[in-house]
């Protein structure tokens, strides 16, 4: 199992709660604000919701989202 194996299984335990990526950003952002005011200390949780964060803010929301272009030259159907 890889980490990203873990974390993508993170992701939809934590998440599937939410309907859309303003609800998680307003989740992650809520709990990286508590932990800034009830720890002195940075952990790791706080880090991954900052990553989180950070990512999702970058992410188009599935309103923002169009065709992803093919810029690998791959032809759909077609195995290689």
């Amino acid at each position: 199992m890889t980490s990203q194996d873990i974390d993508q299984r993170y992701l939809i335990t934590e998440f599937k709660q939410f309907t859309s990526f303003d609800d998680v950003k307003m989740y992650l952002l809520k709990s990286i604000l508590h932990t800034f005011e009830k720890v002195d200390k940075v952990t790791d949780v706080f880090l991954n919701n900052c990553f989180l964060l950070l990512c999702m803010l970058k992410m188009p929301t599935f309103s923002e989202q169009k065709e992803i272009p093919n810029t690998l030259g791959f032809q759909e159907g077609v195995e290689t």
